[in-house]
């Protein structure tokens, strides 16, 4: 997998006027990755993976291009360079997930699954720029192979606005699970061209 594939981005229009760019994370993003970690919510990162979301963690994101198994989009306003969210894929599984899939009737293939997390400024959500995006990646992870998405630790059960979300989508809910925080989540999957 090579972030530089220019098969991986993406531009569109959204709301007739609000040009983006969807592309893979690259190394000189990390101060403008640093401002979108930084602006973030409390209760937005109560809901994301990170460590931390500082300039410590985006300098890692940065570092960490075409490394393991993940591949990291960034939605970018084209009119001021401004990053407004990023869109992880990891394209492997970790046991713990393809154990609890299977124990609920759900065999998932490891070549043929990623696990997705996406994080969207607070400014530009509510405004279906996420399901245009999801629509958008899509085909960019059919390119990379993959037929199936998971979400990253599944979707808080308390994230009513998120479970809403991925099902406006096409995922759909696999089961429920008390995460190693002990926090209730969901788990979802969507199936490309089913």
């Amino acid at each position: 997998m090579n972030s530089k594939d220019p098969k991986l981005q993406v531009e569109f229009t959204q709301n007739n006027n609000l040009k983006l760019n969807l592309r893979p994370l690259r190394s000189k993003d990390e101060q403008a990755l640093a401002k979108l970690l930084l602006s973030l919510s409390e209760d937005t990162k109560r809901f994301f993976t990170y460590p931390s979301f500082d300039q410590a963690m985006a300098a890692s994101l940065c570092q960490d291009i075409d490394k393991y198994d993940k591949i990291r989009f960034v939605l970018e306003n084209s009119k001021n360079s401004e990053l407004i969210g990023i869109f992880e894929f990891s394209m492997d599984l970790v046991e713990e997930d393809i154990t609890r899939f299977r124990n609920h009737g759900v065999n998932l293939e490891v070549a043929r699954t990623s696990r997705y997390g996406p994080v969207l400024a607070e400014a530009y959500q509510g405004k279906g720029i996420a399901l245009v995006v999801f629509k958008k990646i899509i085909p960019l992870i059919s390119y990379l192979g993959k037929d199936t998405i998971i979400l990253f630790g599944g979707v808080h059960k308390d994230n009513a606005k998120a479970i809403k979300h991925y099902l406006s989508l096409g995922f759909q809910e696999v089961c429920e699970f008390v995460n190693s925080d002990g926090i209730a989540c969901l788990d979802m999957i969507y199936k490309i061209n089913p």
